[in-house]
Order: structure tokens, then C-alpha cells, then sequence
């Protein structure tokens, strides 16, 4: 059996993932690779949820996207320090925390809605 390797070793899965949260790594790559690009294949598998009408699809997004805006904005705002431009950093920061909020909106009006589908 493998061992449990530890977050901060360098070849496990996650430590992208806390070298990011803990805010040592390029704002560039958490912010464009991480948050946007991986956003949008996270939204293009809830678009394709919905216009299938693939109602445990969408159930299971949900609380994937709210538990991933909590840990983009966390990298994002850690590590807008060490981008090369202060502006960078602020803009980067802003946005991502309007995206954030415009993510927690949508995800709440679509969990209402999925309710609709479990009440009747």
C-alpha cells in the first residue's frame, strides 16, 4: 500500500494546489490557468447538466464550484504579491472577488431551482 504523501511534496497531485493556497506561486498561473481556464470547463460541464436536464450532474457541480471559488479567491489573493505589477495584483484580486460573488449568486439561484425539482 502507498504511503500518504504529504502536500508539500512536490510530486504529489496536490501540492500545485497548496503551494497556491498557501500563496507561493505565480499570480499569472493561479489566476488565468487556474481560475479562468479551469472555470470554464467547470462551467461547460454544468451548461452541459443543464441542457440535458442531468439534474445529479448539476447537484454534484454545486458544491464543486462553491468549494472551488472559496479556494481561487484564497490563491488568488495570496499570491497577488508576487506578481510582477502592483496593478496586476489589484485587478486580479477585484475580480476574482466579483467573479466570486457572481459565482455564490448563480450557484444559490441554482440550488433553488434544483429544490423545485425535489419538492414536486
Amino acid at each position: 500500500m502507498a504511503a500518504l504523501q504529504s502536500p508539500t511534496d512536490r510530486t504529489s497531485p496536490l501540492a500545485a494546489l497548496h503551494r497556491y493556497w498557501t500563496g507561493n506561486g505565480p499570480l499569472w498561473r493561479v489566476f488565468w490557468i487556474y481560475g479562468v481556464a479551469t472555470s470554464a470547463v467547470l462551467a461547460a460541464i454544468y451548461a452541459f447538466a443543464l441542457a440535458e436536464s442531468v439534474i445529479w450532474l448539476e447537484q454534484i457541480m454545486l458544491p464543486i464550484f462553491v468549494a472551488y471559488t472559496l479556494w481561487i479567491v484564497v490563491s488568488v489573493w495570496r499570491c497577488a504579491p508576487n506578481a510582477e505589477q502592483e496593478l496586476h495584483a489589484l485587478l486580479a484580486r477585484w475580480l476574482t472577488v466579483v467573479w466570486s460573488i457572481n459565482t455564490l449568486l448563480l450557484a444559490g439561484f441554482l440550488q433553488l431551482r434544483l429544490l423545485g425539482f425535489y419538492t414536486f
